[in-house]
């Protein structure tokens, strides 16, 4: 069997089982893919366009309508139904999920081609010190890549690591670690244990630590460059940030700590108020601590991630935030309006829905970045931004609220607060309140990013969403789907969990279901 590879773009609907037996499509054999190091350079720039894809987009905002978040318009034509509306939630014949589940895969596919090419090429003598410390830094890449597909399906298609035993069997997913397509089903790997899977994305990334950090400290000119804001290519700090994030995710308070104190302690800073509306409209800003890179003539692999909640014309949404959501800033137009996000994320519209024009809160916080327009419309793309330091900042003052540290916790939720609140006055606090601000800070700087279904999961807190908008937007609730606004979730809700796709029970035997499908 001949296997061809294209690591420069994912397939939004690909279908492709994880025992990888459906190579991705392409132009180059496997046996001469990578023949040298020119070669192996070209390949690991598509694995950064599997990471700029993997982070944007629709691999991230499903889970968002999913949530207490946002609810949907009448007029959105079904498009985010498959999340939105419980009733029909989350069926896993659906192509949504394919993609989800198929595009970290393949990307995981060529992670483990990529190194078992370069292995030899690192031990080969005819390379220069200067060739083999450039390819173990792309080995190192190859890790984390690897690492955070990983991550990005095990968030998605697992429970949380607090709430079950992560031991037990089939609660993680398949770990595929070689470059082996077979045609034989009876081959295929079955799901591993949560814990083992877990392990191996550290695995993974302490691999990457190392050779990225050999490469920072080689003395060949500019390989420290990436250790600053807004880096195009991975540094040790993105490898930090998402081995806090993991174990923010296992309950591993102090390492959690630990990592989210050492990217704080980095070269990033929290934006400036007036910074912070530049970072979400061109994408680019002091606390960007991995920025995937994309310019004009890339503009086609730049995913137009505000269309999932708004229409080009300006004039019609998708799906707009709840009022959960924007009470989260305050009860008044005075205390929402003292914090910039709330300025940044939402704006009044007047919506054009049955022939009516309709006030209506719009979610706005991926405007558009002018680079990626094709013409004079604004076709709402952004870059995704993986890694904030804003995040480290919640994180720590997550792990150091569970682990007792109530100083630490407060330290670094004023942090926050003071970068985002034009009249800040820091406040303090102890016990549950303390952990529930924590929780509301973070839903407020992380909405539309992709975390909230997690949070809730493992902090396993059910939701309903609410269409109590108050005065200022009376006529909002009759333009709502029905079906969207009556969804509300269990602390413990099956939903909580994505089916694993039909496609994959269909084609692999080992393969077993997530519980409640």
């Amino acid at each position: 069997m001949k296997k061809i590879f294209l690591i420069f773009a994912l397939p939004a609907l690909l279908f492709a089982s994880c025992s990888m037996n459906e190579e991705p499509v392409g132009t180059l054999g496997d046996k001469d893919a990578i023949l040298n190091v020119r070669d192996a350079l070209a390949f690991r720039n598509g694995l950064y366009v599997n990471l700029r894809d993997i982070s944007n987009g629709g691999y991230i905002t499903g889970q968002d309508l999913q949530s207490d978040n946002f609810v949907g318009m009448t007029t959105n034509g079904n498009r985010g139904g498959f999340w939105s509306n419980k009733t029909a939630i989350l069926s896993n014949d659906t192509q949504n999920l394919a993609g989800l589940w198929a595009g970290p895969y393949g990307t995981i596919a060529n992670c483990n081609y990529f190194l078992e090419k370069i292995a030899p090429m690192i031990a080969d003598e005819k390379y220069s010190e200067q060739d083999k410390v450039e390819l173990k830094r792309y080995r190192g890449e190859a890790y984390f890549t690897r690492a955070y597909c990983y991550w990005y399906i095990t968030d998605r298609f697992c429970n949380s690591y607090t709430v079950i035993d992560p031991t037990s069997a089939n609660t993680g997913v398949p770990i595929v670690t070689k470059y082996s397509p077979t045609s034989n089903y009876d081959a295929y790997p079955g799901r591993n244990t949560l814990s083992e899977t877990f392990s191996q994305i550290e695995n993974d990334l302490a691999a990457a630590y190392a050779d990225i950090e050999n490469f920072e400290k080689c003395g060949i000119e500019g390989a420290g460059s990436n250790m600053r804001p807004n880096a195009p290519y991975l540094s040790t700090y993105a490898i930090v940030a998402l081995q806090a994030r993991i174990a923010l995710l296992k309950g591993d308070w102090e390492t959690a700590i630990d990592k989210a104190e050492k990217v704080i302690a980095g070269p990033f800073e929290l934006c400036s108020i007036d910074q912070y509306f530049n970072m979400w409209s061109s994408d680019s800003g002091s606390e960007l601590i991995f920025l995937p890179y994309a310019n004009n003539s890339q503009r086609g692999g730049v995913a137009s991630i505000g269309e999932t909640f708004n229409q080009k014309d300006g004039q019609t949404a998708d799906y707009i935030p709840t009022a959960n959501a924007l009470d989260l800033y305050g009860s008044n137009e005075d205390e929402r309006y003292n914090d910039v996000r709330f300025e940044c994320f939402f704006e009044p519209r007047r919506l054009r829905v049955d022939g009516l024009a309709v006030l209506a809160p719009v979610f706005v916080k991926y405007p558009g970045n002018p680079e990626f327009n094709s013409g004079t419309s604004n076709d709402l793309k952004n870059l995704g931004k993986p890694f904030r330091l804003s995040e480290m900042y919640l994180i720590l003052a997550e792990a150091a609220a569970n682990s007792g540290n109530v100083d630490k916790a407060n330290a670094a939720l004023n942090d926050i607060r003071e970068a985002r609140l034009y009249d800040f006055i820091q406040e303090n606090y102890t016990g549950e309140t303390l952990i529930d601000q924590i929780r509301n800070e973070r839903n407020k700087e992380l909405i539309g990013e992709g975390f909230r279904i997690s949070d809730l999961r493992r902090w396993k807190l059910g939701f309903s969403r609410s269409d109590n908008y108050g005065l200022e937007y009376t006529g909002v609730t009759s333009a709502l789907v029905p079906a969207s606004i009556q969804v509300t979730y269990s602390a413990t809700d099956s939903k909580y969990v994505l089916p694993i796709p039909s496609h994959e029970m269909e084609t692999n035997p080992q393969m077993v279901q997530n519980p409640g499908y």
